[in-house]
């Protein structure tokens, strides 16, 4: 199984609110057995709009939302890539600004996962960005009716109007998670600051560092996304900093062609 949570995170005073993920890196077969610790559950769709009344067909906009995801691997997977295709070739026209919002990324996503009847392959979704339409940032969640066969999806939405901290959690042990994250936000709400709006991340590390589940592991990957930036970022765990896992400095060659592979880096447990 896997852990997800997505918040929007208003450490900042100055600036608008950004939308903060975290995931462990494991994969397992289910069974308990990892098949990796180095898994990608965070992801980059990219969104691109063509003008249909030119034979050109120039791109008039392009942005890129977060897709995470928690449950069946090959599911997800198969509805990233379908839901990708998608996403970079909606058409309309520019002079109309026809753009998708929030609701339709969120419903398009939805029947796309629902086209993979694979079985007892259980998976949750969550997208989360700037809404191409309003410019707001968005976090949406597509997860499985209970109690309904066969399996069915449902998408909700939390948008960025909340002043406390606001999550979503998709994958294993909701229950024990919350409450675990509802008393630690309890407890530092008043100290406020890093260590209030950063819990999410700080509880997911605790977690994996103390093995508290054994399908939950690895290591911390992490994502932030404002109204103008779209960060896949290093994450310094135990002193080192890794990308889902992965030294792109020692555990990959550090170059492609001349370039540096720049990756950006970010300490979460700075106070």
């Amino acid at each position: 199984m896997t852990l997800v949570l997505s918040w929007f995170n208003r450490e900042s005073e100055t600036t608008q609110p950004t939308i903060w993920t975290v995931a462990d890196t494991m994969i397992s077969d289910g069974l308990g057995s990892a098949i990796t610790l180095e898994g990608a559950k965070l992801l980059e769709v990219p969104i691109r709009c063509k003008d249909l009344s030119t034979p050109s067909q120039h791109i008039y906009y392009q942005s890129q939302i977060g897709f995470a995801y928690a449950g069946s691997s090959l599911r997800a997977f198969n509805c990233f890539s379908t839901l990708s295709v998608i996403l970079t070739n909606l058409g309309g026209h520019t002079v109309r600004n026809q753009l998708p919002d929030a609701w339709s990324l969120l419903n398009i996503a939805r029947h796309v996962l629902q086209f993979y009847h694979i079985q007892d392959a259980v998976c949750e979704i969550c997208l989360y960005g700037k809404c191409p339409k309003s410019g707001r940032l968005f976090i949406g969640t597509i997860k499985p009716k209970e109690n309904v066969v066969p399996l069915e999806f449902v998408a909700s939405l939390l948008d960025d109007s909340m002043q406390s901290l606001e999550y979503v959690m998709l994958g294993a042990h909701k229950g024990e998670v919350k409450e675990m994250l509802d008393s630690r936000l309890k407890e530092v709400k008043d100290i406020g600051g890093l260590k209030y709006w950063r819990a999410p991340v700080r509880l997911l590390n605790d977690i994996i560092i103390d093995k508290k589940f054994s399908d939950v592991g690895g290591n911390i990957q992490l994502n932030f996304v404002g109204t103008n930036h779209f960060h896949m970022t290093s994450a310094a765990v135990g002193g080192e900093m890794k990308f889902r896992n992965i030294d792109v400095f020692e555990d990959l060659p550090r170059m492609v062609g001349d370039c540096l592979i720049a990756i950006n880096g970010m300490d979460f447990m700075r106070d």
